[in-house]
């Protein structure tokens, strides 16, 4: 509130800031301000379709031309990359002649099994957040109809919550819950669903705040008049919590690399593949709706659900059946939607480097660290003496150099004072605003350490001895 009046009256409008809104806006700013500076650049990706050579023909896939990267373990972004070629084409086309005349066959193959466990009960954030990805509803509109099932029908939980779990004595009740809403799922459920224990991860009385995660009530829905909307947030909740008793959702990533040899120069295609091992909770889970799933397909998605021939083995010879260099560009980053947004919020800091959060650290605290000892505030690590702790008192005034320190931070903090006090010394209104957000900040590390060399450059001081010497030179 403070600080909305001061950037009002320096800019003469109202003007809002706020500790939530001002960091969300600003990360808006900064995703707009990619978008617009970004320059897109086109480039060709060279896409060959494979089959062996004895088998049948039906069985092909798709590999992309890559060039070869120095480090083995590199990410997704350098793999892109990898596949991209000049748009002049000149290249792209050496490439396509030598994969009509070289010798294909498949280099590697490496798989791996990767495993996830049911995900955690939702809180309010994650309930709006795969409802705006699996519907398209706003934040607010996932609110209200959370809220209505609570107040208005009695099927859900208290959704404004923080907690994703529940505590030891609502585990009593998770029968009953399950009885009321497994009519509608009861070809998918888990073999004794509500009766088993469930685990640490879904029961932590210790991370359970003021309400327990979201979880439907053991009120029938069967009589309740529910909107359409009102019953896709209801089948989110339910769907969740039923999933708590499944098995882990297990998959294999595979990858091939196809290559073409002629004489010196192989050229490589890589082809990746998914295959489900075990479906687990995943049986659970609600698809997107048509629209919503178009606009999340890209292209990572598409090269994820190549499906993969079942005799493929290393060595094995290939035929290339078709090649094509395809044109594509380069696209700037997406705009946040809701969903993004509040993971943005959530996750805001930690694209921070942890150099830069030390560095920043270090200019914040002068390069020192502070130790709080009662209602003592002391540097420690410090190289020398020891300095002078500031305690209000008169045992404080011991000794010359401590009554300069306290009367220094007496002088910073009547420096510091509320913008009420400012126009006394400050001649126009948006001076007096320009200094106060300057001195705010650094004067409180002269109050913590008088003898540091942030009060001899904080504005506070520098006004206060403006103001000394104008006294002097007056007498």
């Amino acid at each position: 509130m403070n600080l909305s009046r001061a950037y009002s009256l320096a800019y003469s409008e109202e003007l809002s800031v706020g500790r939530v809104q001002t960091p969300t806006l600003a990360m808006l700013a900064e995703r707009e301000l990619a978008i617009r500076k970004f320059v897109s650049e086109d480039y060709l990706e060279i896409v060959a379709s494979f089959c062996p050579i004895e088998g049948k023909t039906d069985n092909t896939y798709a590999g992309s031309w890559f060039r070869k990267r120095q480090e083995d373990g590199a990410d997704k972004e350098s793999l892109q990359e990898a596949m991209r070629l000049p748009s002049d084409g000149e290249e792209a086309k050496r490439i396509v002649q030598r994969a009509h005349s070289g010798k294909a066959s498949v280099e590697s193959i490496e798989s791996e099994t990767q495993r996830m466990a049911p995900l955690p009960l939702y809180d309010l954030t994650e309930l709006q957040r795969h409802a705006n990805r699996l519907f398209g509803f706003s934040a607010q509109k996932t609110l209200d109809l959370a809220q209505a099932l609570y107040e208005r029908h009695k099927l859900l939980s208290y959704p404004r919550t923080d907690s994703r779990y529940l505590a030891q004595d609502v585990v009593a009740t998770l029968p009953g819950i399950v009885k009321a809403i497994e009519a509608p799922y009861r070809d998918h459920l888990a073999p004794r669903t509500g009766e088993r224990q469930l685990g640490r991860r879904f029961i932590d009385d210790a991370r359970v705040t003021d309400h327990h995660a979201i979880i439907p009530t053991a009120t029938s829905p069967s009589k309740a008049a529910l909107t359409v909307d009102e019953r896709k947030i209801y089948d989110l909740i339910c769907r969740r919590l039923l999933g708590a008793w499944h098995d882990d959702y297990i998959w294999s990533v595979t990858t091939v690399i196809t290559s073409i040899a002629n004489s010196d120069i192989i050229d490589r295609y890589h082809t990746s593949g998914t295959t489900v091992e075990q479906a687990g909770w995943k049986v659970m889970e609600r698809p997107a709706e048509k629209s919503m799933r178009k606009a999340s397909a890209g292209v990572e998605d598409q090269r994820s659900a190549e499906i993969l021939p079942p005799d493929l083995q290393k060595g094995q010879l290939q035929r290339v059946v078709e090649i094509d260099a395809v044109k594509k560009s380069t696209r700037p980053p997406r705009r946040f939607t809701e969903a993004t947004l509040l993971t943005a919020m959530e996750t805001a800091g930690k694209t921070l480097e942890e150099k830069e959060l030390s560095l920043r650290a270090s200019k914040i605290t002068c390069g020192r660290s502070w130790a709080k000892s009662g209602n003592r505030l002391s540097p420690q690590g410090l190289s020398g003496p020891a300095r002078p702790q500031l305690r209000h008192g008169p045992k404080f005034s011991r000794n010359r150099q401590m009554r300069q320190c306290h009367s220094r931070a007496i002088r910073c903090r009547a420096s510091c004072r509320t913008p009420s006090d400012f126009p006394r010394f400050v001649q126009t209104r948006k001076r007096f605003v320009a200094l106060w957000l300057r001195a705010k900040m650094p004067c409180w590390l002269c109050r913590l350490d008088p003898a540091s060399r942030c009060a001899s450059s904080c504005p506070g001081s520098r006004a206060e001895g403006q103001r000394s010497s104008s006294v002097r030179s007056s007498r």
